[in-house]
């Protein structure tokens, strides 16, 4: 402790001076002394520490900062003082090895920096050993595709459905995303397929959102569903359309039934997403018998044998349970599988 204190001692006559080299030597000196004393510190030496590099950190040039951030990242514990400047330094070589080390930071001052900062402050985060839902939420919101590709790649990442949804709608290339899921042993299959489908549906729907030149080309089909509207519309309707072939119809009305955009119900369709088809009719108070005739349009699936799955999830909701799953989620990512 003897060497501490003396640097402590000259610490201000450093600062006095206006020779930038002695400053460096004297913070590289306290850095060498902290990792050479960590198997050891006590919170008084802790304490000390954090004194000494408060006073000697902020007037210290990129490369000192860098030099200390690194050899402070190889550490397990450190002043949280220096951690906290360290890890919130704008520049991005400073903070990466304390975002990416062991060292423990708590989720609130994580979250800050994912939100404040920029990608190479991201990445770093999406590096660490340990990740919480909340953290991996922010930094797959506003990562780039090299953020969130290592995000998808540390099994240590807590993954919520929420943030499986923005990795499948935010990675460009979906070789990329499915060989990433892939490698997650954590996801069992069902939940790494329904990312995918999720994916699907998400590009459909945005196709729709640019130009709604699909939806443009259901006008005729609009014409013969507003005039059912009019006279009551029900699903005697549906089966008809249904069985004539009039798919455009029958998915239009089924999104008059749900009160969905139908734009939503359409993209549903485009990407053979079958549960959230379930959903939708389950929704709209329709039977059995027009939830196997909208099954069996959608696109691979015209035979019905893999569809029994379906059925048992559809007679196992109630109307008033799959409009509640639909207001509460608004996008029914993960519905559970019977």
């Amino acid at each position: 402790m003897s060497s501490l204190a003396d640097l402590v001692d000259t610490i201000d006559q450093v600062l006095e001076t206006a020779d930038t080299s002695h400053h460096q030597r004297m913070l590289l000196g306290v850095t060498e002394l902290l990792v050479g004393m960590s198997s050891a510190l006590s919170n008084t030496h802790l304490e000390t520490f954090d004194e000494v590099f408060g006073r000697l950190i902020s007037g210290a040039g990129l490369e000192a900062r860098q030099a200390v951030a690194e050899h402070v990242g190889a550490l397990t514990e450190a002043p949280q003082g220096l951690v906290r400047q360290l890890a919130a330094d704008q520049a991005g070589p400073v903070a990466a090895p304390i975002l990416r080390s062991r060292i423990a930071i708590p989720d609130a001052a994580l979250i800050h920096l994912a939100q404040s900062r920029g990608q190479e402050h991201l990445a770093a985060i999406a590096e660490r050993a340990r990740l919480s839902e909340a953290v991996c939420d922010v930094v797959a919101a506003r990562g780039d595709e090299t953020v969130l590709g290592l995000l998808l790649a540390n099994t240590g990442a807590q993954l919520s459905d929420r943030t499986l949804l923005l990795l499948a709608t935010r990675i460009e290339d979906e070789e990329v995303l499915a060989a990433g899921l892939e490698r997650r042993t954590d996801l069992d299959p069902r939940r790494r397929a329904a990312v995918l489908r999720e994916r699907r549906y998400e590009q459909a729907r945005s196709r729709m959102n640019k130009g709604q030149q699909q939806v443009r080309n259901y006008a005729r089909a609009e014409a013969a569903v507003a005039l059912r509207i009019k006279i009551g519309l029900d699903e005697s309707d549906i089966q008809h359309w249904l069985s004539n072939g009039r798919i455009p119809e029958a998915l239009l009305a089924l999104a008059h039934l749900t009160g969905l955009p139908a734009a939503h119900v359409i993209a549903a369709h485009e990407s053979a997403d079958l549960r959230r088809m379930t959903l939708f009719v389950r929704c709209a108070g329709l039977g059995t018998a027009a939830l196997a005739r909208f099954l069996c349009t959608v696109e691979g699936h015209q035979a019905s044998g893999g569809l029994g799955r379906f059925f048992l999830a559809f007679r196992a909701m109630s109307v008033e349970q799959a409009r509640a799953a639909l207001a509460q989620s608004g996008s029914p990512a993960f519905i559970t599988e019977t």
